[in-house]
């Protein structure tokens, strides 16, 4: 969102936010709708990601999940590897994440960063606590803040739309089969339209499977193990 500020091992929105805090994972709650579990705290999840035909390995551990913040750790192996710790404010309105600050820390292959990012008045994140098919919400642009070692720089997040694809959707990857909930994050600015795809399972909480797309460049990220 902020081109200026200095990017970590990987984003929190990369995988989107995790969710929980709410009814047993998979129970309906009224109409085609599903609650999503919460990832362990004791696990490890490990994914790959690929770019422009080169691979990364990282592992993140969500140490908390709670409806007003969390508090994620990401470690990558190998050059240019190093610890990013991710720590996130955010509210719950009408079933998604209103996400109001991030602050990233760590070491990576330039050495130790600290950066912090407030967005005013808050940007919507992912569906929280639970999923129903055929939802969207609008992305506002807003203001976001970035500050770190480097100084402090202001920019207009990108808007698009948040829309919720489908429910109970079977996923397999490398850490295996999955029931998972289906949403793309479409947006657009002066980078062009970038459509960020998800699949995330409904038991665990966490992204099995990320395709983002923008122009001359496919990413995906696919989970590997829990461990």
């Amino acid at each position: 969102m902020i081109t200026a500020m200095r990017v970590p091992l990987v984003a929190a929105a990369a995988l989107g936010l995790v969710l929980g805090g709410h009814p047993a994972a998979g129970q309906a709650r009224g109409g085609n709708c599903v609650a999503l579990g919460t990832p362990n705290p004791s696990l490890t999840y490990t994914y790959v990601r690929t770019e422009r035909g080169a691979t990364v390995e990282y592992s993140t551990q969500w140490e908390e999940v709670t409806d007003t913040g969390s508090r994620q750790r990401t470690t990558r192996a190998g050059r240019g590897g190093g610890t990013s710790n991710n720590v996130s404010r955010h509210r719950v309105e009408n079933d998604v994440s209103i996400i109001l600050e991030t602050v990233q820390s760590g070491t990576d292959g330039s050495g130790p960063f600290t950066s912090t990012t407030v967005f005013e008045p808050g940007v919507v994140g992912d569906p929280f606590g639970r999923a129903c098919a055929g939802r969207s919400w609008p992305i506002a642009s807003v203001t976001a803040i970035n500050r770190s070692g480097r100084g402090t720089f202001s920019a207009r997040s990108d808007a698009g739309e948040l829309k919720m694809l489908g429910i109970h959707e079977r996923v397999t990857v490398a850490a295996g089969m999955f029931d998972t909930v289906h949403y793309t994050r479409t947006t657009s600015g002066a980078r062009g339209t970038i459509v960020d795809e998800y699949w995330k399972s409904i038991e665990h909480g966490v992204t099995v499977k990320h395709q983002s797309t923008l122009i001359g460049m496919f990413t995906t990220e696919i989970l590997q193990s829990i461990r």
